[in-house]
Parts: C-alpha cells; structure tokens; sequence
C-alpha cells in the first residue's frame, strides 16, 4: 500500500535500542487524543520527541489502493475516552 504517494519502504529497519521507552511514552502522550501519530527519533540511543499529530496531511491525503482507507479509519475510535 501507499499513503500521500509515499511508496512502502520495501524492507525492515532495525528497532532502535531505546524502543520501549518510545512505546511506553506513545502511549502516554495522546491522552485525550482520538487519534494521534507521534514522532520520535533515536539519536545516539536518546529518545528524542519531534511532534504530536493529530491530522497527518489535513486528513486529506489518499491510501492507494482506496480500500485501505476504510480499513485506517476502523481502527480509530471515535469516543476519547476508548470506548
């Protein structure tokens, strides 16, 4: 799949050595939050925090093909507080 004309990496990285900080602190920042994408780098084995994102590309960018687009957005519950 694709998102915004972005081509799927085609591969794995590596996870980086400090990825259960990253995991621990994503899943405290969007608190509140009904959706949220959370940018963090590893910069010499540092968690460095880059932005919270509540609407990546103004909630218009495509999926292709089309029908990922609703399967995205049935991941996201709509209630904040999970329900």
């Amino acid at each position: 799949m694709t998102f915004n004309t972005y081509p799927a990496c085609g591969g794995f990285l590596a996870k980086p050595q400090n990825i259960g900080e990253m995991i621990a602190l994503s899943r405290e920042l969007p608190r509140g939050f009904v959706f949220s994408r959370i940018d963090f780098y590893s910069i010499g084995g540092k968690t460095i925090f880059g932005e919270i994102t509540s609407h990546p590309a103004s909630g218009f960018a495509e999926f292709a093909p089309e029908a990922f687009s609703l399967e995205v957005g049935s991941w996201i519950r709509t209630d904040p507080r999970g329900l």
